[in-house]
C-alpha cells in the first residue's frame, strides 16, 4: 500500500483485497474451531477481543489526524471536509457516506477498516445461528453473487456505480466472502479432501501466488484475482511446510506482520512527511523514507498502545 500511495505500484491497492481474504479465512476458522470446541460462539468474547485489538490504535491515530488537520494541514477546504466526515470515521461508516473520489480525502483509507468492522458485526451472528454449513455458505455465496452482479451492471452503465448500494455491495466484499468460503470448505472432511490436491502440495502456495501475480499483469476478470488470493491464503494455512515457508517464516517479515496494523494506519502520515523532507517527485526516496518511518512509528505504537490492550485480550481467548 505504501508503494501504491507513493505512485510506484498502480495495482498495489489489491493488497487490501489480500488482507480481506486473510481476514475472512482467519475469522471464519476461529469461529468454526470455537463452535466445535464449545458447541457455540461467544459473541461477547468475540467482540471484546475485536474491540481490544482494533479500537485503541484506530482512535489514537484518528485523534492524531484531528490534531494534524487543525494545526498542520493549512487547506481550509480539506479541513472542513475532514471534520464533516469525522462522524463517519468515528462510527466506521466512511465506506457508506464519505466521497472517496475527491482529489484528496484526509483519512481516506478508513473505508477498508469500516468494511472490516461491518463484516465483524454481522458474520459471528450468522456463524452462531448456523447448525450446518448451509446457512453460512449460502450467506457468503449470495453476498458475493450480488456484489458481482452490481459490479457487472455498473461496468456496463446500467446502474450508477457510485450509488450507495453499489459502494456497499460491490465486489470489494468478494475477497472476504471467498476467504470465508475457503475456510468453511476446508473445515468439512469432504471439502478438505477435495481441496488438498490444489492447496496441500508443497508447491501450492507458490503456484497460487504466481496465479495472483499473473492476474495483476494480464487482463483477466478481477474475480479471478480474488480467487487466486483466497487460494494463496488457504494454501499457506493448509500446508505448513511449503516451498514458500522460508519466506513466510522469515523473522523480519513476521515482525512486519506483527506491526502491519500500525503501519497501515500510520503510513500516510509517514509518506506525507517523507514528501516534505524530499519532494513529491522523488518517489523512490519518498517510498524508502515512508517505509522506514512507518516501521518506526508502528513499532512504537505496538509497544505502547497495542500490546497493553492485547494483554487484556488474552483473557477473552476462545
Amino acid at each position: 500500500m505504501i508503494a501504491y500511495h507513493a505512485g510506484l505500484f498502480p495495482k498495489g491497492h489489491y493488497g487490501v483485497s489480500l488482507f480481506f481474504a486473510i481476514s475472512g479465512f482467519l475469522i471464519t476458522t476461529l469461529l468454526l474451531r470455537e463452535r466445535e470446541r464449545s458447541g457455540t460462539v461467544s459473541l461477547r468474547g468475540f467482540y471484546v477481543r475485536r474491540v481490544l485489538r482494533i479500537f485503541p490504535l484506530y482512535y489514537a491515530v484518528l485523534l492524531l489526524y484531528v490534531v494534524l488537520t487543525l494545526f498542520v494541514e493549512g487547506d481550509p477546504v480539506r479541513e472542513t471536509e475532514f471534520f464533516r466526515n469525522l462522524p463517519f470515521f468515528l462510527t466506521y461508516t466512511s465506506n457508506w457516506f464519505v466521497d472517496l473520489h475527491g482529489s484528496r480525502v484526509i483519512f481516506y483509507f478508513a473505508w477498508s477498516l469500516a468494511t472490516e468492522e461491518q463484516f465483524y458485526a454481522a458474520w459471528p451472528w450468522v456463524m452462531r445461528q448456523a447448525r450446518t454449513w448451509r446457512l453460512p455458505v449460502a450467506t457468503m455465496a449470495g453476498l458475493m453473487a450480488v456484489g458481482q452482479g452490481i459490479d457487472w451492471a455498473a461496468s456496463r452503465g446500467l446502474i450508477d456505480g457510485e450509488h450507495l448500494y453499489a459502494r456497499i455491495l460491490g465486489s470489494i466484499q468478494s475477497p472476504i466472502c471467498l476467504g470465508c468460503l475457503a475456510a468453511l470448505a476446508l473445515h468439512l472432511k469432504e471439502g478438505f479432501a477435495w481441496g488438498w490436491p490444489l492447496l496441500g502440495q508443497r508447491w501450492s502456495a507458490l503456484a497460487w501466488a504466481a496465479a495472483a501475480g499473473a492476474s495483476l499483469v494480464f487482463p483477466v476478470p478481477e474475480f479471478l484475482l480474488f480467487v487466486a488470493l483466497a487460494g494463496w491464503v488457504a494454501s499457506c494455512a493448509v500446508q505448513a511446510h511449503s516451498w514458500a515457508s522460508p519466506v513466510l517464516e522469515n523473522k523480519g517479515l513476521r515482525y512486519l506482520g506483527t506491526i502491519s496494523y500500525g503501519m497501515y494506519l500510520l503510513h500516510m502520515i509517514a509518506l506525507n512527511l517523507a514528501r516534505r523532507v524530499f519532494s513529491p517527485e522523488a518517489t523512490w526516496a519518498c517510498l524508502v523514507g515512508a517505509l522506514a518511518l512507518s516501521v518506526a512509528l508502528a513499532s512504537l505504537s505496538h509497544r505502547f498502545i497495542e500490546r497493553p490492550f492485547l494483554a487484556l485480550k488474552e483473557r477473552y481467548q476462545a
